[in-house]
């Protein structure tokens, strides 16, 4: 039986019956939507920055220190070590002297203290969206003015898949999974919206709030393409199979049977479905043709071919296979949709 690559020999000619001739690596993308930075101190607290729209690689931090009247601390680190993995960690610390005291927080545009940052994924498959979370306190008192809040959109639509808060309560970890199809060519956006803060002053004289959290696509398994015939064999039958291999590759097998032996025959592949009479035999084309593969039948009347799909992948092909009788006329099989829903 003859074995095709995706991107080698004869399966060259499939990439507008399957769409898309390679699977879509997973990519993704990090980047400040508004102004992203953190400050420490009182009157006058020192800050440090980046500007809305910087794109974010790598292992980055922000930080400042105060210090005089009390003490106070803030910081944020970002880490993007592989794609689709993404951590950002917060970090806000403030003591306090007499009667004065400190904050240290996030910030972002105007007056508001929310970071907002935008994690685009491209790809092909379906999967969860798992986060992570984690808020921690360390003060010996539950503190009012210690804050933590966290908001997730996926997709970027208005519409909070998670919402997160933990003002002065104790130390918090879950984990949320959130069902994710990455379609071909489109990008999902995940919007995520964060505030941490620590404040402290003659009642609470330190006050102290750190979280993390991790974004990561984990992608379902690669599942065999949908299978459905469609019209009447005439003179010749189909068989297609997908068994999927290691790596997540679909093996297609295609199997014709016609009723002589050692005739010629071919395996029509196309992009969409049709039904057009052909021939003196009366026969029907199922599909609109992109690419052909010609075999030749055995002495039982038998051609086979199979061809590797890289996974995952989402498409729609169809294929159809032939019989050329001694006389001179084609005979066909019943069409074949091969729907890759991965």
């Amino acid at each position: 039986m003859l074995i095709l690559r995706w991107l080698s020999g004869l399966s060259l000619l499939l990439p507008l019956a399957l769409g898309a001739p390679v699977a879509a690596q997973l990519r993704s993308s990090l980047e400040t939507e508004t102004t992203v930075g953190v400050r420490a101190g009182s009157f006058t607290p020192l800050v440090d920055s980046l500007p809305a729209r910087t794109p974010q690689s790598g292992l980055r931090t922000l930080s400042t220190v105060y210090s005089g009247a009390g003490s106070a601390s803030a910081r944020t680190t970002f880490a993007t070590p592989v794609d689709g993995d993404v951590t950002i960690g917060w970090a806000a610390r403030a003591t306090a002297d007499f009667s004065f005291g400190t904050a240290a927080s996030t910030f972002g545009d105007g007056t508001s203290s929310q970071q907002v940052f935008l994690w685009t994924l491209r790809g092909v498959g379906r999967g969860e969206l798992v986060v992570d979370l984690a808020a921690e306190r360390v003060d010996p008192v539950p503190n009012p003015f210690a804050t933590a809040t966290l908001d997730l959109d996926v997709g970027a639509d208005g519409s909070d898949e998670l919402r997160f808060g933990n003002a002065g309560l104790p130390s918090t970890t879950l984990q949320r999974r959130i069902p994710l199809v990455l379609e071909p060519g489109v990008a999902t956006v995940v919007r995520l919206r964060a505030t941490n803060a620590a404040s402290a002053a003659s009642m609470f004289r330190s006050a102290s709030s750190s979280m993390s959290c991790r974004l990561r696509f984990e992608a379902a398994p690669v599942r065999p393409a949908q299978i459905a015939y469609y019209g009447n064999a005439c003179g010749t039958t189909l068989g297609v199979a997908d068994a999927i291999q290691s790596g997540g590759v679909h093996r297609l097998t295609f199997t014709a049977m016609s009723t002589l032996p050692n005739e010629a025959m071919a395996f029509v592949f196309g992009s969409e479905q049709v039904a057009v009479p052909i021939g003196a035999s009366g026969c029907t084309l199922y599909l609109e043709p992109v690419a052909v593969v010609y075999a030749t039948a055995d002495g039982t009347g038998r051609a086979a071919m199979a061809l590797d799909v890289p996974g995952p992948q989402r498409a729609t092909a169809y294929v159809q296979a032939f019989a050329l009788e001694i006389g001179g006329d084609w005979f066909a099989s019943r069409g074949a949709r091969i729907g890759f829903e991965d």
